[in-house]
């Protein structure tokens, strides 16, 4: 029972969650002069970009327009410079 708990535990601690999707907190993004896109794999196998991320299974979203994506695990980080 031990070795099964501590693998569950393992599974759901770190980089998974639920994923969403904001248009508007996309848009807000980062105020420093860096834009990050995050991307998701979700447990489908797809992967997408994403907005934010809940650790708690049953959390929300705080955007009224956020699109749930799906649960999975976080897959990168892409940055770029604003002029």
């Amino acid at each position: 029972m031990y070795e099964f708990t501590l693998r569950l535990f393992k599974y759901n601690q770190g980089d998974r969650g639920k994923f969403w999707y904001s248009r508007k907190q996309a848009r807000v993004g980062n105020p420093a002069t860096r834009i990050r896109t995050n991307y998701v794999k979700l447990d489908s196998g797809r992967i997408v970009r994403y907005s934010e991320m809940t650790t708690n299974f049953r959390g929300k979203s705080n955007w009224d327009d956020a699109k749930y994506l799906g649960r999975g695990r976080w897959y990168k980080v892409e940055t770029r410079r604003t002029l």
